[in-house]
This record gives structure tokens, C-alpha cells and sequence, in this order.
């Protein structure tokens, strides 16, 4: 028996368990790069709300949207509205807001007119894209400041509750502002 015979089997062997030990952490690493993928697949269609009023002094009109800033559409199941200032916040559905206005913003309805959107029980709002929640128009005679003068009294007491799924299913809740 040569030396050559000894060391084969243990070569043999040693190279065996190396390729078993390298095929694992493939595996492993494959694995792992399959649950990043699928992450950032999530993580690349999630919508992203966020409300923005506009003012325009001109047309003395008030507009409230929803915007989503994410790159996934947002399938959009409740939209609340609540004051910012007290304990006990009631909320108020966005065909119930003129509730609000009337107890929070004093003389609101003689020197405005207001219209809301009505939606379904879940709305779909594309990347991208934006909703009007409720149009504010001031009266003509008013100055022309009188827009972004309202504009602030709501910025300053009223704040937006928003609950959304992305396309997977996946909740997500929004306070702005």
C-alpha cells in the first residue's frame, strides 16, 4: 500500500464535506436574497398619503386633497377628520365635517359655501395621483385674502385621519397635518 492510498479517501472526503459546506451556504444566501427581493418588491409599490390644502386668493376657493406621494396605489378604506385642541377628539366623517367647521370656526358658513366628496367604503388612489376631499368657495365680496386667512383656521384646528392598504393587503394610517 502506497502513501497515494492513504490520502485519497481523505482527500475524497475532505472535499466532499467542503462542496456540502458550499452548496448550504448557497442555499443560505439564496434564501436569504429571495426574502429581500420579495421585501423590496413590498416595500416599492407602498402608497404614501399625505393631505395639502390650497389657497387661491384670486377665485377665493379653498380646496382640500389627498395626495399619494408613494409609488404604489392606495386603496383608501377611511378618511376622518378631528380638531387638534381638546381631550376628548370626536371624529367626524367627511360628509359630517360641516359639523366641525360650524363648531370650530366661528362665522364660517356666512361668508362660505361648502361642498364634500362622498366615497365608496374603500376608493383606490393611484400613484401619483390626487382626491379632493372638499372644495371651500368664499364669497366674492369678500377680500381676496379671506382664502388664505380660512385656509390657516383650518390648518391651525382641524387634522385629517386617513386608513389605507397597499396591494398586498398591508395597513397603513396616516395623521396629517
Amino acid at each position: 500500500m502506497t502513501g497515494w492510498d492513504v490520502v485519497e479517501p481523505v482527500l475524497t472526503l475532505g472535499l466532499s464535506v467542503s462542496s456540502l459546506v458550499i452548496a448550504s451556504i448557497a442555499l443560505q444566501e439564496s434564501a436569504r436574497s429571495g426574502e429581500a427581493q420579495r421585501m423590496h418588491g413590498r416595500l416599492s409599490v407602498k402608497p404614501l398619503l399625505h393631505t395639502w390644502l390650497e389657497d387661491d386668493a384670486k377665485s377665493r376657493r379653498i380646496v382640500f386633497l389627498l395626495k399619494n406621494n408613494g409609488i404604489g396605489p392606495a386603496i383608501i378604506k377611511r378618511i376622518q377628520f378631528f380638531p387638534k385642541e381638546g381631550v376628548n377628539k370626536k371624529e367626524y366623517r367627511l360628509g359630517t365635517l360641516a359639523h366641525l367647521f360650524d363648531s370650530q370656526i366661528h362665522r364660517f358658513f356666512d361668508r362660505a359655501s361648502y361642498r364634500a366628496l362622498s366615497l365608496a367604503s374603500s376608493y383606490a388612489l393611484s400613484a401619483g395621483d390626487q382626491l379632493t376631499l372638499f372644495v371651500i368657495d368664499t364669497k366674492l365680496e369678500l377680500p381676496e385674502n379671506e382664502a388664505e386667512r380660512l385656509s390657516a383656521e383650518i390648518i391651525k384646528g382641524l387634522s385629517c385621519f386617513v386608513e389605507y392598504e397597499n396591494i398586498y393587503g398591508e395597513r397603513f394610517s396616516s395623521v396629517d397635518p
